[in-house]
């Protein structure tokens, strides 16, 4: 797991592109805002909905 400080040191630590990562987030946090997924339709009940964090995590999946 890798835990860092902001978004962009993430990016760094599990190699992916910085500015696709905060694109990313951006548009889950958009999500969750509105409190509709427009991707995978969560937000549909009041415990869909997330809270932002400024503690950023990641986890390899292989």
């Amino acid at each position: 797991m890798h835990t860092t400080g902001t978004l962009e040191d993430l990016a760094a630590a599990i190699n992916v592109d910085p500015t696709s990562l905060r694109a990313r987030v951006n548009r889950f946090n958009g999500f969750a805002r509105t409190g509709v997924d427009e991707d995978f339709q969560r937000g549909e009940s009041r415990w869909d909905l997330v809270l932002q964090s400024r503690l950023f995590l990641a986890v390899s999946a292989f």
